[in-house]
């Protein structure tokens, strides 16, 4: 597996997880983005702060219901740092989940 970038103009990307339950994906934030809100289609997904790409999801981890959203605040307007990653496992199959970062 490899990060995956998402798009620095538009900060939306829609891609299909891994079938092996609990195995992360990584995506890694345009710089402008202060907030993320992920839409997984038709089954749940596990959302984290931290992990390995490739890796299996930790146990901080938040789950986000098939057909539904989830939105967090990912840094504050003080930070300086690049390429803020976020980790995403599907639950039990393979899964489509639609990302959108915005710099509110």
């Amino acid at each position: 597996m490899a990060a995956v970038q998402i798009n620095q103009n538009t900060g939306q990307k829609r891609f299909q997880l891994s079938a092996t339950p609990g195995t992360c994906q990584e995506f890694i934030l345009p710089i402008w983005a202060k907030r993320v809100s992920i839409f997984p289609e038709t089954s749940d997904v596990q959302f984290a702060l931290a992990g390995t790409d490739g890796g299996a999801i930790g146990a901080d981890y938040v789950v986000v219901p098939g057909d539904g959203t989830f939105t967090r605040a990912i840094r504050g307007d003080n930070d300086d740092f690049e390429g803020v990653s976020i980790f995403i496992a599907s639950a039990s199959a393979s899964v489509f989940v639609s990302i959108v970062a915005e710099s509110i």
